[in-house]
């Protein structure tokens, strides 16, 4: 049995005028050539694709690059380069300054948040120790120290809160006093309402006695405790200078006198005595302070 011959010639010349895979008509014109002026020829050895009229050939010749990108060539390197506008250094800062301002707002906000939780927290315990419970730790166990620490804090605050309801109703009754004759004359003080030995704000306490100052509860001890004690307590700014001065002031004799003139007869010997011990006592500690008047 013979053997066909397969090779690109001999198939080239088997299909050769009845084929448009191979070879080139004769009785028509190439499309592309007409449309781009240039008749392709086959290379030796190969065929080209013949195409039918109507389709649209393709210039062999190189069509020009346009950049239409924000990038412009980089004559130096080869490569691109971005065009960016020129920054706006003024709407940077402005930025900038709104960023801070938003990072402090939300770091205030996130210390006031801490805050109240703490402060919840310690209005919890402060409770449960005041109704005589016992705090705990992390681990369950019974804390003492804690414990102890939030009752002598509130056995403190008690005793601060005492004094200074103590000299409120001191000034109070002074303030009550005084306006009743200030700014009238000395003479016509008779005319206006007479006080007693209880009238007058002393200043002494008898703790938790409830019974009215006699003559006797006045003493110098009694009288420097109740002027200076009430500085004890956290938070006042009067120093021990301003509370001796202004009450030596309110304690002269030459404000006294006007005072006196109202006492009725009877309490005008006690009222005397129980004024010189309270003036006695301020000029000691104002002679301690080196205050002068």
């Amino acid at each position: 049995m013979a053997i066909p011959d397969l090779t690109l010639s001999s198939l080239r010349n088997r299909f050769e005028g009845t084929s448009t895979l191979f070879g080139t008509q004769k009785t028509a014109k190439s499309s592309i050539g007409a449309t781009s002026g240039v008749s392709p020829s086959p290379r030796q050895g190969l065929g080209y694709l013949a195409f039918g009229s109507g389709h649209v050939g393709i210039s062999p010749r190189r069509q020009a690059f346009t950049f239409t990108s924000g990038f412009i060539p980089n004559d130096t390197s080869g490569g691109f380069k971005a065009s960016h506008p020129p920054l706006d250094h003024a709407k940077t800062a402005e930025r900038e300054r709104r960023n801070a301002e938003i990072e402090e707002h939300e770091r205030r906000a996130r210390e006031q948040r801490l805050a109240h939780i703490q402060e919840e927290a310690r209005k919890g315990e402060e409770d449960w120790v005041r109704s005589g419970g016992i705090l705990r730790d992390a681990d369950g166990r019974r804390d003492m120290v804690r414990t102890e620490a939030i009752r002598a804090e509130l056995k403190l605050r008690e005793y601060e809160k005492v004094l200074v309801q103590r000299w409120e109703r001191y000034e109070r009754r002074w303030g009550e006093l005084y306006p009743s004759f200030k700014g009238k004359e000395i003479s016509n003080a008779p005319a206006l309402p007479p006080l007693r030995f209880v009238d007058i704000p002393w200043p002494v306490d008898l703790g938790d006695d409830k019974r009215e100052v006699e003559l006797g509860d006045i003493t110098p001890a009694r009288v420097e405790q109740f002027l200076l004690e009430g500085l004890k307590v956290r938070g006042c700014k009067v120093t021990k200078k301003e509370r001796v001065r202004n009450s030596f002031l309110r304690w002269h004799p030459d404000k006294m006198t006007g005072l006196l003139l109202r006492v009725v007869p009877e309490d005008v010997d006690d009222v005397h005595r129980g004024i010189n011990t309270v003036i006695l006592c301020l000029q000691k500690l104002k002679a301690e302070l080196n205050i002068h008047v």
